[in-house]
């Protein structure tokens, strides 16, 4: 998961030394690292609260272990259970992010806001990948 974000961050730093300004490429890099980050956080925040719904028809949602079998809670639907919510999340983030195509969890399995990040990271389009940092240096 770091390698899909290494080049794109220092281009960061190429694009200050290219300006003259290195308070321009940490500007980007803190602006692309902050759109990461609050995306990240609010997509696990929705998959771990899970589906509302279900607790009016008593679905407990809530982590469980009855007998030897364990219940992860939140929304594990279209996530592999080896990885889990948080790593589905932190996944599906970074690669919307960088827009590699990767995936571990169906993005149409997850929370209707949970799922929004990833959406809205694919329409934005290359947040955080080289090829936006290369158009952001072409543009000096």
């Amino acid at each position: 998961m770091i390698a899909i974000f290494a080049i794109p961050a220092g281009l960061t730093y190429t694009l200050g030394r290219v300006t003259g300004n290195q308070k321009h490429g940490w500007a980007v890099f803190s602006a692309m690292a902050i759109l990461f980050l609050a995306g990240f956080f609010t997509t696990y925040y929705f998959e771990a609260r899970g589906n509302p719904i279900f607790n009016q028809y008593g679905v407990t949602q809530a982590a469980s272990e009855t007998n030897g079998l364990e219940q992860a809670g939140g929304n594990m639907e279209g996530k592999e259970v080896r990885f889990g919510i948080m790593n589905s999340s932190l996944w599906a983030t970074i690669t919307t992010d960088a827009s590699c195509g990767a995936v571990n969890a169906m993005h149409d399995s997850f929370t209707p806001l949970g799922g929004m990040i990833p959406l809205v990271n694919i329409m934005l389009g290359r947040l955080f990948s080289a090829a936006s940092a290369r158009e952001c240096m072409a543009c000096w």
